[in-house]
């Protein structure tokens, strides 16, 4: 019988705190469990893009974003940004939301963000024909 390592993946609460205590877990189960990411989003970016009330999220700017992906990333744990809204008004099909989503996903590349959640198929297209490569997750919502 293989023994897999069990990985986590938690939602950010954009502590540098819990990505310390996270590695400390990973540490201390080392070989058989860890935190290998966290999950989140900005909040002063696109509102409905996420699956969550932003009402409900830790309030994060794209700077201190920036400054939290670099901490994760050093700390050997991924971010996953999550683009997961199950609506968008249709803009995704607006030729004019294009260039304006495709520089986003730069933004975040150039972050050090390499996966995203989504839910809807039609951002999956624009994604996949984006110049960086990244890892993309499906969400059910």
């Amino acid at each position: 019988m293989m023994n897999s390592i069990k990985k986590y993946k938690m939602p950010a609460d954009f502590k540098k705190k819990t990505i310390q205590e996270y590695q400390n877990l990973n540490e201390q189960y080392q070989g058989r469990a860890c935190v290998s990411e966290v999950y989140g989003q900005m909040t002063d970016y696109a509102p409905g893009l996420g699956g969550r009330d932003y009402q409900d999220l830790p309030q994060v700017s794209k700077s201190e974003l920036e400054k939290y992906v670099k901490y994760c990333n050093a700390h050997g744990i991924e971010f996953n940004y999550v683009l997961n809204g199950s609506c968008m008004g249709n803009q995704e099909f607006d030729a004019d939301f294009h260039p304006k989503f495709s520089a986003f996903l730069s933004e975040l590349y150039e972050m050090g963000i390499r996966t995203l959640t989504i839910a809807l198929t039609s951002l999956l297209e624009i994604i996949k024909h984006h110049p960086y490569p990244f890892h993309v997750k499906i969400s059910v919502i």
